[in-house]
């Protein structure tokens, strides 16, 4: 019996399996909207038709 002492080679697509990770450092992105307010993130949904039984329920939904 012959016992190797070399790694064995792999196909390309299992090579391929891994990822390498890269670390690359990222800049800030900068953002020309501004925050909006829970109360009017709830308008905005409900401008786009979604329907908010209870308005209380949903605002504390936001904070958790």
């Amino acid at each position: 019996m012959f016992a190797s002492t070399c790694l064995p080679r792999f196909s390309f697509e299992q090579r391929a399996q891994g990822e390498l990770f890269i670390y690359n450092k990222m800049s800030k992105k900068l953002y020309s909207k501004t925050a909006t307010s829970y109360t009017e993130q709830l308008k905005q949904l409900k401008s786009r038709g979604l329907n908010i039984e209870d308005e209380h329920k949903a605002f504390y939904i936001f904070l958790k």
